[in-house]
């Protein structure tokens, strides 16, 4: 199953953000939002999680979460 993640690049290494792109993405992350600032958004296989958490370059990496909220006049559930 494919999660949506948010991964945050450490300071030092954002004059190389596109080439830890590249690297993780050759390692499964399907990419779909590359932030100046550090911030890679994308999806993965559940598998790939692990090894993209294991590089040094990596500060941060969430599992995006989904909620759903009811609509303001529904019946409180």
């Amino acid at each position: 199953m494919r999660k949506n993640i948010v991964i945050t690049i450490t300071e030092d290494c954002l004059d190389r953000l596109h080439i830890i792109a590249s690297t993780l993405k050759q390692d499964g992350l399907q990419i779909t939002n590359i932030f100046e600032y550090g911030v890679i958004t994308g999806n993965v296989e559940d598998k790939s999680i692990e090894k993209l958490r294991s590089y040094d370059e990596i500060l941060s990496l969430k599992e995006d979460q989904s909620i759903q909220i009811s609509p303001p006049d529904s019946e409180i559930q």
